[in-house]
This record gives structure tokens, sequence and C-alpha cells, in this order.
């Protein structure tokens, strides 16, 4: 019953994300500002605020939700819905692309070699993030159980 809670949080949370891309792209106005912070480039370091909504975020909530229901795992069932919930949420950046057009998105890898070292990169950042935050829910969940 554990692992269908991590899954349905995963839907939910690549519903909201899909969700969330597709307004981006409506003619309000509020969306259009969105818009614009969300395909803003920092100049001085070249990065942008996509990979806080895209990656760390939903990794952050996965992590602290295997973390905390999954408590009474094996090390290596832990491990295995990190990875498998870091995998998913690099897999869903694609979607949120077609939405959007690889135009308009200027961090899309242009190049193969490009996409290589970006899903990498994406891949690694998920993992670890993922992999921290369920240690952190881990441990919470029984910080409180103790209450």
């Amino acid at each position: 019953m554990k692992e269908v809670t991590v899954a349905l949080v995963y839907l939910a949370i690549a519903g909201f994300e899909i969700l969330m891309h597709w307004f981006l792209l409506t003619k309000c106005s509020m969306a259009q500002g969105l818009l614009h912070i969300y395909l803003y480039r920092f100049p001085h370091s070249g990065k942008g605020v996509f990979g806080l909504l895209d990656i760390f975020l939903p990794s952050i909530v996965l992590g602290v939700v295997i973390g905390w229901v999954g408590n009474e795992w094996s090390l290596r069932k832990m491990v295995l819905f990190v990875a498998l919930a870091a995998i998913g949420t690099v897999a869903l950046v694609p979607s949120y692309v077609v939405f959007m057009g690889k135009n308009l998105v200027w961090w899309w890898p242009r190049t193969s070699v490009d996409a290589i070292v970006w899903f990498t990169v994406a891949l690694f950042e998920a993992f670890a993030l993922t992999g921290l935050f369920a240690y952190w829910g881990r441990c919470a969940h029984i910080r409180f159980s103790r209450l």
C-alpha cells in the first residue's frame, strides 16, 4: 500500500507540472508574467528558474514522501524508489518542452552531446535531492512517531 501512495503522489506531481506548463502558455496576463519568470535566464550564471520548478521541487516532495511512508523499507527498496522517482521526474521534462516548443525553451539541449550531458546532470541532481530528502523524511517520521 505504501508503494501505491508513492505512485499516487508522483502522478499528482506529474499532473500538476503538466497543467502548470499548459497554463503558462495561455493568454492570461498572470500566466504571461509567470512564463517570463519561468523562462528568465540569470545573466551572470546563465541559469534559470525552470530547474527549480521542474526538477528541484518535485524531487524534494517525492523524497520526503518516500522517506516518510517507506520508513520501514529496506535500504535496497528505498534506493530503488528514489532512483525511480528521480528517473520519473527527469522523464517528464521533455513533455514540458512539447507544450512550450523547443524554440521558446532556451535551456533545452540542441545537440545529442548536449542532451546526454543535460540528462546526466539532471538525473544526478534529481537522485541526490530525492535521496537526501528521503533520508530526511525517514528521520522525521521516526522522530515524530516517538513523540
